[in-house]
């Protein structure tokens, strides 16, 4: 468009013109031709489409948002393969509800071919506020291989094992805080559900006994190689047929029995494991199924003053009771003390309560295994001497992995930052 010099827009000052189409804001069509008036119009249309377009990560909270992006990318088609993530948070208008959902799947199916991360976060999703067999159905189609799941309240463990189930191509899964209306498990109990091949790998970061009892009873974790337990709680025992009873921990592993090469546990940093607890955590990290298991990562706290064998012995009970030969190649094992730094006396008391493990890693039973790594907190000034003591003790108690290099500790010092598991 070109104006003509004695008409009366061609003088109206550009301000003028970037006030009307500031009313453009939520017009994608309109601002899409508005870039191609003329140069003047240009560069506020772009600011304009740029602020409406919020590039690789679409944050949907209600349904207005579902229907501004579907006029977005029918106005910017090659969006369409370049958009790859999408939020769905809780509508706050309408006390959190998630039902805006249906409309993200029913509108977008054909429109977001190349999505391929779908985070639902902070809402509800109420019994009846989504037609579930339809929304599960236009789910379906999308690519999706990573789901994020956090601060959300579900129906029920069934209508979670039916989204999971509808994403074929999942590869990733991420809980977060997870709730459900409804906590009671599936009837019956030792229902079929779907496989998916893909899912590999899960990360649960609060393992709390809902997202435990969830995971157990849909079978997510049949093909999963990675399986990462952050938050970790004294599992829940569930009553079983025929009077046997057995936790949702255990039948996680279970179901992963051929397939878990990488288990990463991170025990609650309120709950200190105590031997003398029924159940114990030993008896529900079973690892006798885990024949493909190559590295195990274990992050435990420490409340008490002192290290003694009830905190330890569920370690050397779990390296115990592994049946062999294992694939097993690397352990870690993070002390943390939830209050404060462990003190020097504190170390020789980890080095004589681990000791066993010398002798239970270098067992034939173990023919791959190369590395047993300690990280332990200490404060700064205490790293001389718990440098001179390890060197001192560890050739004593662990004369087997020191004699084949297998056994390292890395100290993890205060104000240096957090240390990955």
């Amino acid at each position: 468009m070109k104006f003509s010099c004695d008409t009366a827009a061609s003088h109206a000052p550009i301000e003028l013109w970037e006030l009307i189409l500031d009313f453009l804001w939520d017009e994608p069509a309109a601002l899409v031709a508005c870039t191609t008036v003329c140069t003047d119009w240009h560069p506020r249309s772009k600011l304009l489409l740029k602020n409406l377009d919020s590039s690789n990560a679409h944050e949907l909270s209600n349904p207005e948002d579902v229907r501004r992006l579907a006029k977005l990318l029918h106005a910017m088609p090659f969006k369409r393969q370049t958009s790859r993530r999408v939020r769905i948070t809780g509508n706050p208008a309408a006390s959190g509800s998630l039902a805006h959902i249906a409309a993200f799947a029913a509108s977008l199916v054909e429109k977001f071919p190349s999505v391929y991360s779908l985070e639902i976060h902070n809402g509800s999703w109420r019994p009846g506020s989504i037609q579930l067999t339809s929304a599960l159905l236009h789910l379906s189609a999308f690519r999706i291989v990573m789901l994020d799941l956090d601060g959300i309240t579900l129906p029920s463990i069934t209508v979670f094992g039916r989204l999971i189930a509808s994403l074929s191509r999942l590869k990733g899964l991420r809980l977060g805080n997870l709730y459900f209306s409804d906590g009671r498990l599936p009837v019956p109990l030792y229902r079929r559900w779907k496989t998916l091949p893909k899912l590999t790998a899960i990360h649960v970061e609060c393992a709390s006994v809902a997202v435990l009892d969830a995971l157990a009873a849909t079978h997510l974790t049949e093909n999963c190689n990675l399986l990462y337990l952050r938050d970790l709680t004294i599992p829940h025992f569930q009553p079983l047929e025929h009077g046997v009873r057995s936790s949702n921990l255990k039948s996680m592993l279970w179901n992963s029995k051929d397939s878990l090469k990488h288990l990463y546990i991170e025990t609650c940093p309120q709950v200190e494991i105590d031997m003398t607890q029924e159940p114990t955590l030993s008896d529900d990290v079973d690892l006798s199924c885990s024949t493909a298991l190559k590295d195990l990562r274990l992050t435990i706290g420490f409340h008490s003053s002192t290290v003694s064998s009830r905190h330890t012995e569920w370690v050397l009970h779990l390296m115990s009771n592994m049946s062999g030969p294992s694939s097993l190649e690397r352990i870690v094992l993070r002390l943390r003390r939830l209050s404060g730094k462990f003190s020097i006396a504190n170390i020789r008391e980890i080095i004589r309560g681990y000791a066993q493990l010398d002798r239970v890693l270098c067992a034939p039973r173990l023919p791959l295994f190369r590395s047993l790594q300690f990280k332990i907190d200490l404060h700064p000034d205490g790293m001389k001497s718990a440098e001179g003591i390890w060197h001192e003790a560890a050739p004593r108690y662990f004369s087997s992995l020191v004699a084949s290099s297998k056994l390292s500790v890395q100290w993890v010092l205060s104000g240096l930052g957090k240390v990955p598991l």
